[in-house]
């Protein structure tokens, strides 16, 4: 932050037709250097207080206070700078006095010239009173004139000054009070300027204290962490211990496993290859009695089919006999009970009956195949139909039971 004197901020224009006088112009100047400086010493002060409880060091070059920030201090973390908020953080309004005060200042100076600004309408409302006067002006030097022409007329002297009229007068005298508007409208603009440029240091100043503060507490919230840290990794220290413990455990008892797999693995490959052995001796047994089982129920059916045979062929040579010799027989039909015996029956449909009922009778089914051609947008595609239906049927007599002479497990 730097002194702000008068010789800043008064205008550097002409000051032709001005009405301050240089007496006024010195005790003004004496007045806003001397509260320029005691604000600069409040706020120089106020700055070292707030470096000191921060952990900067001031230091003092010719009156002027060297601040060494904490950043070049302590190692901290580049962090973008955040965003200043409109109002001043309460923390922050001692360190920001000076600026205040100089803001304050120069805007009371800036208001003894605040006439300058006018409205449109003000403006307005002058130029019409610079225009009468100056039409006043010229009717009275008309009059004058025609005045003096009379009296020439008469023998008078000529008293008439061309340089000597109203209107010259009014003329130089809103000359002087334009110029005087002017110089006034650029010291209020020399002002406003400066004001500016304060207010802008000022937003800064508090932009650059909240960023500090910002890298403080970032610094102090991870030397916390750190701090939190190293506390958990002394709290893991048993934790990890027992793990690894536990881990050189589980590699011992699998090295342990592995060499007492190897010294053993002769025997254990040996005791494979014999139950394999073994194994392939039962499937083989299995494999010879489903074989024999196979063969047996087979050379079973043939016998069946065999004495089925037999049977139609015996009742067919006693059903012809029957015909040839012209006789009746009371019971020529047969059925066979379920222990084959065999009964004689007067009509077909009993002997039917008992052997359905016995289960020795066998069904003889027919079969149909009809064939069905049809023809679909010029293609011809062809349907078998299979239909079965029972032919009829008759006893037969159960196989008898035979040993096989294999003991079952």
């Amino acid at each position: 932050m730097t002194k702000i004197g008068y010789d800043q901020v008064k205008p550097n224009i002409a000051t032709e037709g001005s009405a301050i006088s240089q007496s006024s112009n010195e005790e003004e100047k004496q007045k806003i250097d001397t509260a320029i400086g005691a604000a600069n010493i409040a706020s120089q002060r106020a700055e070292n207080v707030h470096m000191r409880q921060n952990g900067a060091v001031p230091t003092f070059q010719n009156s002027t206070a060297v601040v060494s920030p904490v950043s070049s201090i302590l190692p901290i973390e580049q962090t973008p700078p955040p965003t200043v908020s409109s109002t001043t953080p309460d923390n922050h309004k001692a360190d920001l006095i000076g600026y205040d005060n100089q803001i304050d200042i120069l805007k009371k100076a800036q208001a003894d010239y605040a006439s300058a600004n006018e409205t449109e309408e003000e403006r307005k409302k002058r130029e019409k009173r610079e225009k009468s006067k100056r039409v006043i002006a010229a009717v009275g030097d008309g009059i004058r004139a025609l005045s003096n022409l009379y009296f020439t007329s008469q023998y008078a002297p000529n008293m008439y000054n061309p340089d000597d009229t109203q209107l010259a007068k009014v003329d130089a005298r809103q000359e002087k009070l334009k110029a005087e508007r002017e110089a006034n409208r650029d010291k209020y603009l020399n002002y406003s300027l400066r004001i500016g440029d304060l207010e802008n240091d000022r937003a800064k100043t508090v932009r650059e204290m909240e960023a500090q503060a910002e890298r403080l507490r970032l610094a102090r919230e991870k030397a916390d962490r750190e701090q939190e840290e190293h506390k958990w990794l002394a709290d893991l220290q048993p934790d990890k211990k027992r793990e690894q413990t536990a881990k050189a455990d589980a590699a011992d008892s699998v090295a342990k496993t592995k060499k007492v797999e190897a010294d053993n693995a002769d025997a254990i490959q040996k005791a494979k290859l014999n139950t394999e052995k073994e194994r392939g001796k039962t499937e083989r047994t299995k494999q010879a009695v489903n074989n024999a089982t196979a063969n047996l129920r087979g050379a079973q059916v043939v016998e069946s089919g065999a004495k089925a045979a037999n049977e139609r062929a015996g009742a067919a040579a006693h059903y012809a006999a029957a015909r040839a010799s012209d006789r009746s027989n009371v019971s020529e039909f047969s059925a066979y009970d379920s222990k084959g015996r065999e009964h004689k029956f007067r009509t077909k449909d009993a002997a039917d009956a008992y052997a359905k009922q016995h289960g020795t009778f066998k069904e003889e089914n027919k079969t149909e195949k009809t064939t069905t051609t049809s023809k679909v947008r010029g293609r011809t595609s062809s349907r078998v139909s299979t239909k079965s239906s029972s032919g009829g049927g008759y006893s037969q007599k159960p196989p008898q039971k035979k040993s096989t002479g294999v003991k079952w497990k």
